[in-house]
């Protein structure tokens, strides 16, 4: 498959039939967070616990909180790393680094 951007779709030739489809690009302002959004982009929760080898309650808890385990932030575990791969794999590219400063857990500072 040969595939070309254009604005929010792509075109996708398939060299065996020779058809051209147009589909839409996953964007991440359709999506309630990030972690939302890389979930989908890598063929939706259950394959993104498969890529990070997490339960898909472990992921369905990230997504809630919409950020990633702390252990990503200080480099234990590469979950960003393995999500944006995958994603990239699918035609749904991101950076694992805009994963990482979007979904970063907010602190609560005390009043």
């Amino acid at each position: 498959m040969v595939a070309q951007s254009l604005r929010n779709s792509q075109l996708i030739y398939n060299i065996n039939s020779g058809l051209i489809m147009e589909v839409d690009m996953l964007q991440p302002e359709d999506f309630p967070n990030a972690i939302a959004f890389a979930f989908e982009a890598v063929g939706g929760i259950g394959a993104a616990a498969k890529v990070c080898g997490r339960s898909y309650q472990a992921l369905n808890k990230w997504r809630l909180a919409g950020s990633l385990p702390r252990t990503d932030y200080t480099g234990e575990t590469k979950y960003a790393e393995r999500l944006a791969l995958a994603a990239g794999q699918k035609g749904n590219p991101f950076k694992a680094s805009w994963l990482l400063e979007t979904a970063a857990p907010q602190r609560q500072r005390p009043i």
